[in-house]
């Protein structure tokens, strides 16, 4: 998807709220409560922005963070952190500027949001998710995918076959390519 298309698309649907919060029985919650989940409030194009995230950068990981660069997580609040990680999502992120500013504050990353977009047609209902693997290097606390059974440990630990696969969805965040890049040099230097 181009930037352009999607920022544009992204202000014009901004106010539009394209999810609902919903119980998951299947998850834990906070206290002993049942899991939340985002689902669809209605049926969503491909190339939508369904979300908008900004945080606090920060060099570690957490349990409600994203890899946004090298060596940084931008942690947030809010309905974005229900996310669910999938083998085969409906979102993905893309990322709108340069988010390496540890420490920085919401509003100040905030010029720089992570957008979550439809990447195939979503259907109202259907729960949102995207690939882990797009935007973790080192999954900090790896768990089995619910749909596959697939360990999510992050990109590092995918295939040679499993990286090219996530390569030809055009979902992989710039730093996981480098990432991957220098893995690859250092492969070949030994």
């Amino acid at each position: 998807l181009a930037l352009s298309a999607t920022l544009s698309r992204a202000m014009s649907t901004q106010s539009a709220k394209m999810y609902t919060i919903v119980e998951d029985p299947s998850q834990p919650g906070a206290d002993g409560s049942l899991g939340v989940k985002p689902i669809a409030a209605r049926n969503i194009d491909r190339g939508e922005v369904v979300f908008s995230v900004v945080g606090p950068i920060f060099p570690q990981a957490s349990m409600h963070s994203v890899q946004v660069g090298i060596d940084t997580h931008m942690e947030f609040s809010g309905d974005g952190r229900y996310l669910s990680h999938s083998f085969n999502p409906n979102c993905a992120a893309l990322f709108t500027g340069d988010l390496h500013l540890q420490g920085a504050s919401a509003t100040e990353a905030s010029g720089s949001p992570i957008l979550w977009v439809a990447v195939r047609p979503i259907e109202e209902a259907e729960e949102l998710s995207f690939d882990y693997t797009t935007t973790e290097w080192e999954g900090s606390s790896p768990f089995l995918d619910s749909e596959s059974g697939r360990e999510m440990r992050g990109f590092k630990h995918l295939s040679p076959d499993e990286k090219e696969a996530a390569l030809a969805t055009g979902s992989l965040a710039p730093h996981i390519m480098r990432l991957w890049i220098r893995d690859l040099l250092d492969a070949r230097s030994t």
